[in-house]
């Protein structure tokens, strides 16, 4: 197969033994009802299986043993990659990529905010989007990464758009292989990117404290591999956002930017974070 678009592609990555290529196709298509995607790129990471679908029914499968090495991240990315390998004009780009995480389907539901602001975005984007070079998708501040190196806040990574961004610059931006964890001996998580002591606190509060992720549990011999494999996720989605400014890739919050989230906020007061 041999793939010819500059327009819209979605990139899917799931975790399941028996994926129902048409089922997910069907569930995207749901929420995001008002576009219309020319390729599905889907990454099965727990069968390392890439399955490109153009047009609804050219179908190909591709083994990556690679595939989920860093969990959705590397799902994404090689989805990418062999994505332009097809692309009949490699050098080509693409006007949009969707990066789409099967959590927004479970316990990732988007909330009822963002659900609103989507809708009004996805209408502003079939009408006028200008299709400039941006990263778009939901921004989030934390008080847990307080004086740490990412105050500012970053994207959730379960759901994200890729405006007019080369491959190149997403191999920098998704950072395969560049992350290293490692667990000392007073339990603390140390790694290669985010270096200070606020971070490293962040990283056991979040995964090791029972008000922290919803699979937080004590760090034991049989949750220490899990655990560091999380931990590097959770860098992966904080280095991600990191790279975008660095590289002055505008960066857009779909809630910041709604006209209706900015209208819920002034008469709730919610403050969307």
């Amino acid at each position: 197969m041999k793939i010819n678009t500059s327009n819209n592609v979605c990139i899917f990555v799931c975790f399941t033994q028996k994926p129902d290529v048409n089922d997910i196709i069907n569930k995207i298509n749901r929420v995001f009802f008002l576009l219309k995607f020319d390729v599905y790129v889907i990454a099965n990471t727990f069968n390392n299986e890439i399955f490109i679908i153009k047009n609804k029914s050219e179908q190909i499968t591709i083994r990556k043993t690679e595939l989920n090495d860093e969990m959705e991240f590397s799902g994404y990315f090689y989805a990418m990659e062999k994505l332009y390998e097809l692309e009949v004009n490699r050098n080509s780009e693409k006007d949009t990529i969707f990066f789409i995480n099967d959590t927004i389907f479970k316990h990732g539901q988007f909330r009822k905010i963002e659900r609103i602001s989507l809708f009004e975005w996805m209408l502003r984007f079939r009408l006028i989007d200008k299709k400039e070079k941006k990263a778009v998708g939901f921004w989030h501040k934390s008080d847990l990464l307080n004086h740490t190196e990412i105050t500012e806040g970053y994207f959730n990574s379960k759901f994200f758009i890729f405006s007019k961004i080369t491959l190149n610059e997403a191999t920098l931006i998704f950072a395969l292989n560049q992350i290293m964890v490692t667990i000392n001996e007073e339990n603390n998580y140390i790694n290669n990117v985010f270096k200070s002591e606020q971070y490293s606190i962040f990283l056991k509060k979040w995964l090791n404290n029972k008000n922290g992720w919803y699979k937080s549990s004590e760090l034991t011999k049989e949750t220490r591999n899990f655990f560091l494999k999380k931990a590097r996720s959770i860098i992966h989605e904080h280095l991600m956002s990191k790279r975008i400014i660095d590289l002055n890739i505008k960066s857009e919050c779909i809630v910041k930017k709604s006209r209706c989230a900015k209208l819920i906020s002034f008469l709730t007061k919610f403050h969307y974070q």
